[in-house]
């Protein structure tokens, strides 16, 4: 029996012009989603604000300079359905399965939007960490896109509102691993339960030749608790890949709480693993 337990020793960052990662680069793959042909004509082919809306059309700091050091009165959050369009969001996106979507989808709720904000109401605006955040909303696995707008109000000269505009991922994901006459596997999850930034997800193993021969794997996330932007991984499997010879017949399961470098403005991260793995 191996018991394990890792501890990632915290980043700390003093240095503000740390590097980006590229906006439009995910860590995790968003291409597992179930329908996937269906999906593409959301993600990949139907116009959006990339092309038809050039207000909306910002990656960088550079619309948000004007604004730097006004004063944020209110923060107005916008999430909409994976089938709305963000250059005009009362029109939808239609095609034969879209109601059978809608009915198993649940658009992302306020406040998991509001638990992943680097501003509050009431701050100031700085540029840069705005900029960091819609990319790091974008990021999100259950967010296909996100927008941040700076308003100005009329006779506030030093104030603004700031909304917030997300656009879904289809969260529902469904996966055939493998299919032969000896061996079958297969997964399903949702990303982003109910809206509430939390993930599901169960594999299964049928195996002719492995002892037992069935055997299956639960993997449970939470989006960052208590708007803390650190994630809550939890893992048991029996189909774990054995290091010693990668078959998939390892007893496993671990508890992980995980801050990632969201932004240049972070001050540190790190992970806790516990966890223990035995043949």
């Amino acid at each position: 029996m191996n018991f394990s337990i890792l501890i990632c020793i915290i980043l700390f960052v003093h240095n503000h012009s740390f590097a980006q990662k590229d906006s439009t680069k995910k860590e995790t793959p968003k291409n597992h989603n179930i329908f996937r042909l269906a999906l593409n004509a959301i993600s990949k082919k139907s116009p959006d604000s990339v092309t038809e809306a050039s207000i909306l059309n910002t990656k960088s700091e550079t619309p948000f300079m004007q604004y730097q050091g006004k004063n944020i009165r209110h923060i107005i959050i916008k999430p909409y359905g994976f089938d709305k369009i963000f250059a005009d969001t009362t029109k939808r996106i239609n095609y034969f399965g879209t109601k059978i979507l809608n009915h198993l989808h649940t658009n992302t709720k306020e406040q998991v939007i509001r638990n992943n904000l680097f501003i509050t109401e009431k701050s100031t605006i700085n540029a840069y960490k705005l900029a960091d955040n819609e990319r790091y909303l974008r990021s999100l696995e259950f967010i296909q896109d996100a927008r941040i707008i700076v308003n100005a109000i009329p006779n506030e000269p030093d104030s603004v509102d700031i909304f917030i505009i997300t656009k879904d991922l289809f969260s529902l994901t469904a996966g055939l691993g493998e299919l032969s006459k000896n061996r079958f596997k297969a997964q399903i999850g949702d990303a982003n339960i109910l809206g509430i930034g939390q993930k599901l997800q169960f594999s299964t193993l049928l195996e002719k030749n492995r002892i037992p021969n069935f055997g299956f794997e639960f993997l449970y996330s939470k989006n960052s608790i208590a708007h803390s932007f650190i994630n809550a991984n939890f893992s048991f499997s029996t189909i774990n890949s054995n290091l010693n010879n990668g078959q998939q017949n390892e007893n496993a399961w671990y508890i992980q709480l995980q801050r990632p470098l969201v932004s240049q403005y972070s001050h540190f991260a790190g992970a806790l693993t516990i966890g223990q793995n035995r043949p």
